[in-house]
């Protein structure tokens, strides 16, 4: 994953001024109950989210941002709710152990 994120970061270089680490990682779902991360290549590695963002931390140029990206989750009522505070909760979660995010994108 950081051979990856490095190699992606300086092929692109300083043009970006914001990066989606992470898109769509939080599961769909209505249930409470769901699980939060969906299932993909990279949750082999444990805590895949914060260290791709402490990855892209090490390497961004300066003044890059680094974001999550997500749909669905702006609702505080309804069908969207859950996957909304599963969202929050994971935001919340990168923030408060320092993993490097500097905003959530919709």
């Amino acid at each position: 994953m950081e051979f990856y994120i490095k190699s992606a970061m300086a092929a692109v270089g300083d043009y970006p001024f914001v990066w989606d680490v992470d898109n769509e990682a939080v599961a769909n779902g209505y249930s409470t109950t769901s699980s939060t991360i969906k299932t993909s290549p990279w949750t082999i590695i444990d805590d895949h989210v914060c260290k791709a963002f402490q990855y892209a931390k090490k390497y961004k140029s300066s003044g890059q941002k680094l974001f999550y990206n997500d749909y669905k989750f702006e609702a505080d009522s309804g069908n969207w709710k859950a996957k909304s505070d599963r969202v929050y909760t994971m935001v919340k979660d990168l923030k408060d152990r320092d993993c490097g995010i500097d905003g959530v994108g919709f």
